[in-house]
């Protein structure tokens, strides 16, 4: 027997009401064709937010923007692709919806494809065979039995959305994107045709002006959400994870809650300095890579910041690599101090020893005596020397690597201000580092430190 729509929205809000134990005996009472609408009908597993809002298509409203702007885990691509689904899909697979020419706009072309297209809640996840649209790499497009059409394209390549006329685009992650002003100008040029244009964004926040303009459009519907509306689908082990990393931080409010973040005013650094992230090949490059540490005494006590820079000798920029810093004993973090120096064949340590002192040399020569260390004395505060640092953010002449998990550093970097109380072992080893690339000259002009080279251990 097949439902029809009344009986399915009347089927979906009574299961809404069930626990898990007394849907699975609802489900084993279903046929296979009720179960197979079952599974494939969004209004059955959706929570009320996750619903597409009737005035987004509605023609009298001027709300044509969704916004769903969630943490990690949330559902976001879940929903994104129902949503689609549910725009260009008629009740039977030759029927047309309410859209037929669609743009599907990722981070990147592998995460269109492994993420919007053929990961496990992507589109064609999402659609019963019959209703299935096909995938055309090749010319990058999706052709929906009824004729409805999506091309996929990419914030890396923003004037390829020229040309082409949209009514409905689903754009992901686009708190990530590098390209995110020219894109979404391109969006709004493209996006021009149809009964109602729609734009949906969905995306894990991030402190940029552009997705702080579209939140605050009067034209914007805005869906807010956490990891813990969603927590009964995910992984215990990875909720837990994450929130014994994140919880009660910075990060942690724009990763856990879905906040958007505004700037701390005294801060050194905001979010838009890290916008321009790059993948950079250090392997291949001409570099100079070093890594900077702020020791930690104590097994208990702050994490010891290593990071790892690099100065790219052709174009005079400077890369963020890696932050692997970590809490431990002296050894422990002397031997992940020498593990990375090795892995990135860096010229040279930095470490300061303010507070450690002989013991920092003596810890970092007993893990490996062929380390090449340089140590310094910092003889001003951390915001002083942090400024011309900080400057070279300015200037755009840094970049955070794009394949790195830089969050932590980052969190400090933007909430260090003159009133801060906790170190910031982070934002330390990576000033470290880019003072020591800087080269002389940042010694010679802002006289911030006193510097003594130890050399290469004997």
């Amino acid at each position: 027997m097949t439902m029809n729509k009344n009986e399915v929205r009347k089927f979906a809000a009574e299961i809404q009401k069930l626990d898990k134990s007394s849907k699975m005996k609802l489900f084993q009472q279903l046929t296979a064709s009720e179960m197979e609408q079952v599974l494939y009908n969004w209004d059955i597993w959706a929570r009320p937010e996750q619903i597409i809002p009737k005035e987004l298509t509605d023609t009298t409203s001027k709300k044509d923007i969704w916004l769903i702007m969630a943490s990690r885990g949330w559902g976001k691509t879940k929903v994104g692709s129902e949503t689609i689904r549910s725009l260009v899909c008629g009740d039977k697979p030759k029927q047309p919806g309410l859209y037929k020419n669609l743009g599907i706009i990722a981070e990147n072309a592998a995460d269109a494809r492994d993420t919007l297209i053929e990961g496990p809640s992507g589109l064609m996840a999402c659609h019963p065979k019959e209703f299935r649209p096909k995938y055309m790499p090749s010319q990058a497009k999706l052709v929906w039995p009824n004729g409805a059409t999506a091309l996929i394209r990419n914030d890396t390549a923003p004037e390829n959305l020229r040309g082409p006329n949209f009514d409905c685009v689903w754009v992901d992650e686009f708190g990530k994107f590098k390209n995110a002003q020219e894109t979404y100008d391109q969006i709004q040029m493209s996006t021009r045709i149809g009964h109602k244009p729609v734009q949906i964004y969905t995306t894990t926040p991030r402190t940029t002006e552009i997705l702080k303009k579209i939140r605050d459009d009067e034209r914007t519907i805005l869906t807010h959400g956490t990891i813990f509306d969603n927590i009964e689908n995910l992984a215990p082990g990875f909720v837990q994870a994450v929130i014994d990393r994140y919880e009660g931080t910075r990060i942690g409010r724009q990763e856990l809650y879905g906040e958007l973040l505004d700037d701390i005013e005294g801060a050194l650094w905001n979010y838009s300095m890290f916008e321009n992230r790059t993948t950079f090949d250090w392997k291949e490059a001409n570099c100079r890579i070093v890594v900077g540490v702020d020791p930690t005494g104590t097994r208990n006590g702050d994490d010891c910041g290593i990071v790892v820079a690099a100065k790219d000798h052709n174009t005079s920029k400077y890369h963020v690599l890696e932050d692997a810093s970590m809490g431990g004993s002296p050894n422990e973090w002397g031997t992940k101090v020498s593990a990375i120096s090795e892995k990135y064949k860096a010229d040279r340590v930095i470490a300061e020893v303010n507070y450690g002192g002989e013991m920092v040399t003596e810890v970092l020569k007993q893990v490996n005596p062929d380390m090449p260390v340089k140590t310094i004395h910092s003889s001003r505060g951390k915001m002083i020397r942090a400024e011309p640092i900080s400057a070279l953010y300015e200037q755009g002449k840094v970049n955070h690597n794009s394949g790195a998990d830089l969050r932590l550093l980052e969190e400090e970097m933007t909430t260090f201000t003159p009133m801060s109380t906790k170190s910031p072992n982070r934002m330390d080893a990576m000033v470290f580092a880019l003072q020591e690339l800087k080269g002389k000259n940042y010694v010679d002009t802002s006289k911030m430190y006193e510097i003594k080279l130890e050399g290469f251990f004997s």
